[in-house]
């Protein structure tokens, strides 16, 4: 058998030596997991915010929600797919390519944004229509710089 090489085996799919139904239950868990590591992430700021600077706060937090991620990660990957890295990294890149298509119009918008600041076709106090739509009208650029993280 070939990892990483999809077979059929009396009539289940197999991916390395996990089923389809071991990848379905691995990434509903992975997309769990990252909502856990984030809530753990802004929970951790929120406390620390109090007690320490923002920064230090900031920190503090993303290292605690990639620790959670992390062990998520590993954990899951053992339950679900008996730790088998060909399995995982099949079942990262379905679910890297399911998140890209969900945030297309971003990409594409961050895209946009640098072809504008390379090729500098607007600049400040030039008139731009916004929208194909009446009610948006025309506007006139004031400021045009990256938006401040908090």
């Amino acid at each position: 058998m070939h990892s990483g090489v999809i077979l059929m085996s009396d009539t289940q799919i197999l991916i390395g030596n996990a089923t389809i139904e071991s990848f379905i239950f691995f990434t509903i868990a992975i997309v769990v997991i990252i909502f856990l590591s984030y809530l753990c992430n802004k929970a951790v700021y929120i406390a620390l915010t109090r007690l320490y600077s923002r920064s230090v706060s900031r920190w503090i937090a993303r290292i605690t929600g990639y620790i959670i991620l992390g062990i998520g990660l590993y954990y899951s990957d053992l339950a679900f797919l008996g730790f088998d890295i060909s399995a995982t990294i099949a079942s990262l890149g379905i679910l890297s390519i399911a998140l890209a298509f969900a945030a297309q119009q971003v990409i594409s918008n961050v895209f946009a944004g640098v072809l504008i600041a390379i090729n500098r076709t607007i600049s400040l106090d030039d008139w731009i229509e916004i929208g194909n739509e009446p009610e948006t009208g025309i506007a006139q650029v004031q400021d045009m710089t990256l938006p401040k993280r908090c």
